[in-house]
């Protein structure tokens, strides 16, 4: 006769999920920078080791903004390129062994999956909200789903937000946060990104 497993008490799934998103965000908050400019904030993404800073266009203002990485320092940047169509700037810092994301391949994400979004939303830094995939690689048009290039999510997306990571929960970048469409929020794949 074959034992019955019991499936733990709720309580514990719980707590093990909450633990584990917690050290998902630890993990990934360092890779997380605050660019500012003037009065106004946004978020970035330390893309490559080597000072490349990936982060919305709409957050830069000009060709120079100050990055304060998530240990304190504050280097200059130069807004190094603009993508002309996509949400996307490439922002370029005069450092190396900066700690770099861990990159996730967004061709591979499905509806129903964790994602965990980070950023800087008024009044708080590296502050993330969790939630699910809601579509991937499809928008929402009068006519039905179009094909895109958009992950769309129910995380809670603020001003500050823009140009932060989306995680899955393996704590890969697998999109960069942009904006709000109705009650959802829109981040760029990773795999657009890259090819950027």
């Amino acid at each position: 006769m074959s034992a019955v497993l019991e499936a733990p008490p709720i309580t514990s799934v719980n707590s093990m999920l909450s633990a584990a998103v917690a050290d998902l965000v630890a993990a990934a908050r360092p890779s997380l920078v605050l660019l500012s400019i003037g009065q106004s904030h946004g978020a970035g993404v330390i893309w490559r080791s080597d000072g490349i800073i990936v982060t919305n266009r709409h957050v830069l203002g000009g060709d120079r903004v100050d990055v304060i990485l998530e240990d304190g320092r504050k280097l200059t940047g130069i807004v190094a390129a603009r993508h002309p169509d996509r949400d996307l700037a490439i922002v370029k810092v005069a450092a190396t062994g900066l700690p770099a994301a861990r990159l996730g391949d967004s061709s591979t994400v499905r509806p129903g999956e964790l994602a965990i979004a980070i950023g800087h939303p008024p009044g708080l830094r590296s502050a993330p909200t969790v939630g699910v995939i809601v579509a991937s690689g499809q928008s929402a048009t009068p006519d039905g789903p179009r094909t895109g290039d958009w992950l769309q999510t129910d995380v809670t997306l603020r001003p500050g937000n823009s140009g932060g990571p989306l995680l899955n929960a393996r704590g890969e970048v697998i999109a960069i946060n942009t904006m709000v469409n109705g009650r959802l929020s829109l981040s760029i794949p990773s795999a657009t990104v890259e090819h950027f």
